[in-house]
């Protein structure tokens, strides 16, 4: 059986070449804000403003947004019974951190929290959060989270995107008669990234092979192909 060889002219290699470099890969960049943030008290949230630098149009047109989360967050609870009766009931704590837009739409969340139940008996007359009319827990975490976006005008806007850190204590007090304390510190890593479809290059057309005048590339072609066509 006769060898089958195929031989592509110069003309049309750099016709391939040419179709190849024409699909650009998607790039990304990264920027990264850590912030160390605790909340003393229930009805007083702490809200911390990061600022990230917005897209650069220049770059080429984006694709998406990528944002990870890495957090370690730990605290403690209590609750007291300031009543002159024995409570009986599940108690618990935590808080949560959620990262938001400045219209305050959330883009992700996470918490940590505990609970137990627990005897309470009459006040001590002290509210101290201890002895037996009081009752405690704790809790910890720790984890990533990572989220993709869609290209919101948002990332590209002048002064950045604007986002917000929230972090809030939280204490359950099934009924009336009870005080609860919060004390929570939450350690937060937050990575945007900008994927992008870079602009593509002009095209040389003069580096491409041209064929001599009054040539027939196609002919030549089939020439130097001719042992391979069957």
């Amino acid at each position: 059986m006769k060898n089958q060889t195929f031989t592509l002219s110069a003309g049309i290699i750099g016709v391939l070449l040419l179709a190849g470099t024409a699909q650009a890969d998607s790039k990304t960049y990264s920027q990264q804000v850590d912030e160390l943030l605790a909340v003393k008290d229930v009805s007083s949230p702490t809200v911390r403003a990061i600022n990230f630098q917005p897209f650069n149009p220049a770059k080429g047109t984006l694709t998406g947004v990528e944002i990870t989360i890495d957090y370690q967050a730990s605290g403690d609870w209590g609750v007291e019974n300031v009543t002159k009766a024995t409570r009986k009931g599940n108690f618990g704590g935590g808080a949560r951190v959620e990262l938001r837009t400045s219209s305050f739409s959330e883009l992700m969340h996470f918490q940590a929290s505990s609970r137990h139940e627990a005897d309470l008996g009459p006040f001590d007359d002290w509210l101290d959060w201890a002895g037996g009319s009081a009752t405690n827990g704790s809790f910890a975490t720790s984890d990533m989270i990572v989220v993709a976006l869609g290209p919101d005008p948002m990332w590209s806007a002048p002064g950045g995107p604007g986002l917000q850190l929230v972090m809030d204590g939280r204490v359950s007090l099934p009924g009336g008669g009870l005080s609860g304390c919060i004390g929570a510190v939450a350690k937060v890593s937050v990575m945007i990234t900008y994927v992008y479809e870079p602009f593509k290059s002009a095209v040389q057309v003069e580096s491409i092979p041209q064929a001599a005048p009054g040539s027939d590339p196609v002919r030549a072609w089939r020439e130097e192909s001719r042992d391979f066509l069957v």
